[in-house]
């Protein structure tokens, strides 16, 4: 899944994503997520299958918001080759 092209993908809190075998989610090309949880309702990034990994998160563009979020299950979870990303 790719965020670009100066989109925006915005998960309410709460969200829980449940991600499929080897799939990754990417921003670039100026695209943007934000993942703004609060302390009562995170954002969950988790595998759909919990024996099998889903793949990252990819930020190759900045401007990327994570707060109150738990990742987990990925190859790699989160992968960062850009700036001024909040976390």
């Amino acid at each position: 899944v790719s965020v670009n092209n100066n989109a925006s993908l915005t998960i309410k809190t709460g969200t829980k994503i449940f991600m499929h075998p080897g799939v990754s989610l990417i921003t670039e090309n100026g695209g943007k997520l934000i993942a703004n949880g609060n302390s009562t309702d995170k954002i969950e990034f988790k595998p759909f299958d919990e024996e099998q990994a889903w793949n990252m998160i990819e930020l190759k563009s900045g401007g990327n918001r994570f707060t109150n979020c738990i990742i987990n299950g990925g190859t790699n979870n989160i992968y960062i080759k850009s700036k001024d990303n909040i976390f």
